[in-house]
């Protein structure tokens, strides 16, 4: 595939013999040489072609913090976590990469809801990584992280609810079945080959104070601002939020949940009423 001299540089620089066996994992991964280089304008301005953009990733791209499109996590990983390379650090921000691509692919958060894949969770903490889940409404992108110390890096898994509220999380309210999907997910920890000991992040109550909230007022016909009426609304989010809590913490260890604190709200007055409209367009 390779010129015996850009064979040679890469042999080199990951540390294996066998280097095809490292562009056959890699491709496992869904790694696509036309995805890579649409994802990455300049490479195209300079001139690269497809036969050029696996060489580049392997060579260059695994240091410069690129897009990196790819398979459904967590295809091929394993297969590159048990494949010999002499350069540790390399073949770690290989793995980082091949990573952070599969999780921006549209088919990674179904599989992530399906069960907990323990053998995905081995692979990262074989890689230096760290993984945890978080679980919630959109403000769950804030803690997808690609942060490092070292060789240690945070391997982030969402599990986004859209439009995921505190308030209904223990109930059975047919417009919501985040809780019950939570809890099945949960229940899929029992059948790993070891104990679950992942960490993970609930980021509800966003919704619950920046729409919920407003909406309720608004059916009842009251606009004015009420302190007592609000407090006792964040109230019942909280005591419904911790019904939740308790049946979650039946089934994974309580010390691994980290429940956090609401944002404050990002709309800003100028668009806050063509937003919420927008948030609420078609909701009965």
């Amino acid at each position: 595939m390779f010129s015996e001299e850009r064979t040679l540089f890469i042999s080199r620089k990951a540390g294996v013999s066998d280097l095809s066996s490292l562009i056959g994992c890699v491709k496992e991964c869904g790694f696509d040489e036309t995805s890579y280089l649409t994802a990455n304008a300049d490479l195209q301005t300079a001139g690269l072609d497809p036969a050029s953009a696996l060489f580049h990733f392997l060579a260059y791209g695994v240091d410069e913090h690129r897009d990196v499109p790819g398979g459904t996590l967590a295809d091929g990983l394993a297969g590159l976590t048990a494949l010999p390379m002499a350069d540790q650090v390399y073949a770690i921000r290989l793995f980082r990469n091949l990573f952070f691509g599969q999780l921006e692919n549209p088919c990674t958060a179904e599989r992530l809801w399906h069960a907990v894949d323990g053998g995905l969770i081995e692979s990262i903490r074989a890689m230096g990584g760290v993984p945890y889940f978080i679980i919630g409404d959109s403000h769950t992108t804030s803690y997808r992280r690609q942060s490092s110390n070292g060789t240690e890096w945070l391997a982030p898994l969402p599990l986004l609810c859209h439009g995921g509220s505190a308030i209904r999380l223990a109930g059975d309210d047919a417009r919501s079945m985040h809780g019950r999907e939570i809890l099945r997910w949960a229940r899929t920890t029992e059948s790993l080959p070891f104990k679950f000991d992942v960490p993970v992040f609930l980021k509800f109550g966003g919704i619950d104070a920046e729409f919920l909230w407003v909406r309720r007022r608004i059916r009842k016909g009251a606009y004015r601002f009420s302190l007592d009426e609000f407090d006792a609304f964040a109230r019942e989010s909280i005591s419904r939020y911790g019904l939740f809590l308790d049946a979650l913490g039946n089934i994974v260890d309580p010390k691994l949940l980290r429940v956090c604190s609401v944002f404050p709200s990002a709309l800003v007055e100028a668009r806050w009423a063509e937003r919420f409209l927008a948030a609420h367009r078609g909701t009965p």
